[in-house]
């Protein structure tokens, strides 16, 4: 009897406390999730110009506020470090990245441990994604070629045809 009321009482002790991680974890995702409208609100107010691009000039401008949103949240990161992320996130170099690009960047720079399947996963997908447009582009640009190649070989072969007719015409000396 007692090991029956030991095992019911323990099967309610585990069941609760995974009733409890799962809590913890909605909890995080809603957290997380809170923090991403006030980066995505952060970027529309820092792009003065309006353009849907966040400079590094417009970045800067609107760091030391970034960096307060970081405290409040509890990550203490340094000028250079979130720097570093938009010059990471800023794929062409040009000086300049979008909403989602912020977005993505800032999320895996404030990701745990447990978000790195998420993480990888996406970098994957986005990998996959960009490889597929550049084989589509490449593709496009080697079909016009073709069209251009077969285009010079119809025309040399005319060229050639008349030559020999004319040759022909001429006669022999």
């Amino acid at each position: 009897m007692l090991s029956i009321l030991t095992g019911v009482i323990s099967e309610g002790m585990i069941e609760k406390g995974n009733s409890h991680k799962e809590e913890m974890r909605f909890q995080e995702e809603r957290k997380k999730q809170a923090f991403m409208k006030k980066l995505r609100d952060h970027f529309l107010e820092s792009d003065i110009d309006g353009d849907g691009q966040m400079t590094l000039d417009e970045f800067g401008k609107s760091l030391p506020q970034m960096m307060h949103m970081f405290e409040v949240e509890g990550f203490q990161f340094g000028i250079d470090d979130l720097t570093m992320v938009f010059g990471l996130v800023d794929f062409d170099h040009g000086g300049t990245v979008e909403l989602e690009e912020f977005l993505q960047g800032m999320t895996s720079f404030t990701a745990n441990v447990g978000d790195l399947p998420l993480i990888v996963l996406r970098l994957q997908s986005n990998i996959f994604l960009h490889l597929n447009q550049l084989e589509t582009k490449v593709e496009t640009k080697l079909d016009g070629f073709d069209a251009r190649c077969m285009a010079s070989e119809d025309r040399l072969q005319s060229i050639e045809e008349k030559i020999a007719m004319l040759v022909s015409m001429q006669g022999p000396r």
